[in-house]
């Protein structure tokens, strides 16, 4: 007799979303990327923006998780070319700069409205970022 102890299903390599997630802190970036590997997505990690930019210019990514900051500058500009290929693909925003006072409320909200993204605070919340991506990949 056996016992089953655990049973899970995966999509196969073929069918596996894939992310690109992009923050200047590679731990981070390293922890979003395990627990989205974990749930199912092909994630790969970038922290620097012109390393997304140029990737992305050769691969396609059904998904994006970007840093509101990369260094010292706003990945506004990313966003709107990201938009500007794909109308629809889900895009992430985090920053834990608001509350610091860095980053404007309003210039976030001017962004979400104009580029039709998710956004989130740091710390991540990982199993509601990748509640988040299912849902939005659902919804496509």
């Amino acid at each position: 007799m056996f016992v089953i102890e655990r049973l899970e299903a995966r999509p196969n390599s073929a069918t596996r979303k894939r992310i690109a997630v992009l923050d200047d802190d590679r731990d981070l970036t390293d922890s979003i990327c395990a627990h989205l590997q974990d749930s199912g997505y092909d994630a790969h990690p970038f922290y620097r923006t012109a390393d997304l930019q140029t990737r992305s210019k050769n691969e396609r990514y059904d998904a994006f998780v970007i840093d509101w900051i990369v260094g010292e500058t706003s990945t506004v500009k990313l966003i709107a070319a990201i938009r500007a290929q794909d109308a629809t693909c889900p895009i992430v925003v985090l920053t834990a700069q608001v509350l610091a006072g860095v980053v404007q409320e309003s210039e976030i909200a001017q962004a979400v409205a104009s580029f039709n993204f998710m956004f989130a605070e740091k710390p991540v919340r990982m199993t509601i970022l990748s509640a988040s991506l299912a849902r939005a990949f659902a919804a496509r």
